[in-house]
């Protein structure tokens, strides 16, 4: 980074060049960074903080996770900014929080997404007096693709997941409580749970020696899992067992907007993808170990994502909108 830093530019725009392979395998992105942020980064760029920080990168999985690491040893403040997600539109989630940002950057787009957007983006320009909302590409280049049922499709939901009693996963969105002894958990997860306890219960702990923690399904015991199990409602229990019965279970489950069926396997979710095709013969032989013919099948709650969009509040200009950003994030 700062070997090819301009102190007299208000911004710097790049690729990382210091954190080298890391930050290229991450897809190659580029980082806006602010003249006060690098002339903080510049304060302790030596000999100590080089060796650390290419050891991490070493060790670490993404680039830009390490940058913010480093950035917060200068004494940088680290906020997300709206409208820069590293998501692609087949994965990105359009929920309440995001429908008025302005979007401003994707990742990992592919060549017909980019082809969309071209155009998107050149109509809108023509015809409106300010930057377009993710609003505005939900309506455009999402909803229109939004079927009841769509097959050999994957829309990528994982929110919840049912495979039957004997599966790897009852529902994975849920955290089971489990009785575990203090001791048995490791120093640095004691010192994660201490900072969430209040006094009472860190009296309780000691007192007794014992955590109630949440825990994921695959994380329980045999007789821990067939406990929870007998507590889901007959629509989760069922899930896995027909396409039908998997929109039943995301009918049951007033916040399910979508599902995804491949016999055998059930998921529901929360937000509204869009997805991507997938071959049927890859997708089922080599994960699922099916038949060609049981293809998986994607479906979208219609009127929930109706509902949604008609209880959305109407978007502020854009300006205005990042004015009132800018003020919270300063509050």
């Amino acid at each position: 980074l700062l070997s090819h830093y301009n102190p007299d530019e208000p911004w710097y725009l790049g690729a990382v060049h210091f954190f080298g392979d890391v930050a290229f395998a991450h897809g190659g992105m580029g980082y806006i960074i602010s003249n006060g942020a690098m002339r903080l980064l510049d304060d302790i760029w030596d000999p100590k903080h080089i060796a650390l920080w290419e050891r991490r990168t070493a060790e670490g999985c993404c680039g830009d996770v390490e940058l913010a690491a480093a950035l917060v040893e200068a004494g940088v403040n680290i906020t997300g900014i709206p409208g820069l997600y590293g998501e692609s539109l087949s994965w990105f989630e359009w929920d309440e929080g995001k429908w008025c940002e302005p979007s401003l950057s994707w990742h990992h787009v592919r060549a017909h997404d980019v082809e969309a957007l071209w155009q998107f983006e050149t109509k809108w320009m023509s015809g409106n007096g300010t930057h377009y909302v993710y609003r505005d590409l939900f309506n455009a280049l999402i909803e229109p693709h939004l079927t009841a049922t769509r097959t050999d499709w994957d829309n990528m939901s994982s929110h919840r997941i049912y495979t039957g009693p004997s599966g790897l996963h009852g529902d994975e969105d849920r955290r089971y409580k489990q009785s575990v002894n203090w001791e048995d958990l490791p120093d640095g997860e004691k010192d994660e749970v201490l900072k969430d306890l209040d006094e009472e219960q860190t009296k309780t702990v000691e007192s007794t020696g014992k955590y109630t923690k949440d825990t994921r399904w695959d994380e329980l015991s045999d007789e821990e899992q067939q406990s929870a199990w007998e507590e889901l409602t007959e629509p989760e229990k069922q899930a896995h067992e027909s396409l039908h019965k998997c929109r039943v279970a995301c009918e049951d489950y007033d916040e399910c907007m979508q599902y995804w069926f491949t016999p055998g396997r059930c998921h529901l979710h929360r937000t509204i993808r869009l997805g991507r095709y997938v071959e049927a013969d890859e997708e089922e032989d080599s994960i699922f170990g099916t038949e060609p013919q049981n293809r998986t099948v994607s479906g979208w709650m219609r009127g929930r994502i109706d509902d949604f969009r008609n209880r959305m509040e109407p978007c502020k200009p854009v300006p205005e909108w990042m004015d009132k950003y800018a003020e919270a994030e300063l509050s």
